[in-house]
């Protein structure tokens, strides 16, 4: 490894450390339940939401909702992993595949014979 790569994950590393306190004391706090610096901000955005999709934040949520709520996103996720897997399949070339397995050469032409002694190449005779 380079001393750049060495230099970039020292870096990551010393700026992780150095969020992982401001970082932890926040999360602490919007854990709480207590404000924080983005409360003014967020806080609105959050109550909308909310109304938007009926929940009550401060009611408890039974395990089968929850375990509805997981199959719905994963269902939704899926189909849209498959639509956009049928669109983009449009979009690109898929070469055919070759007559024998493993086969990746493009090249239809034959291999060229090895040199003769003198240096010369000689085609292949047709059969």
């Amino acid at each position: 490894m380079t001393g750049n790569g060495w230099l970039q994950i020292a870096l990551f590393f010393l700026v992780l450390l150095a969020l992982t306190k401001p970082l932890g004391a926040y999360m602490a706090k919007v854990f709480a339940g207590e404000r924080t610096w983005m409360h003014r901000l967020l806080r609105p955005l959050e109550t909308g939401i909310y109304k938007m999709c009926g929940i009550d934040e401060n009611g408890e949520q039974h395990w089968t909702r929850y375990a509805g709520g997981v199959l719905l996103i994963s269902v939704v996720t899926l189909l849209f992993t498959y639509v956009l897997q049928r669109i983009s399949s449009g979009c690109r070339s898929i070469p055919k595949a070759s007559a024998t397995w493993g086969n990746t050469s493009r090249s239809t032409r034959p291999p060229a014979s090895p040199p003769t002694p003198t240096g010369s190449r000689t085609r292949p005779k047709p059969p």
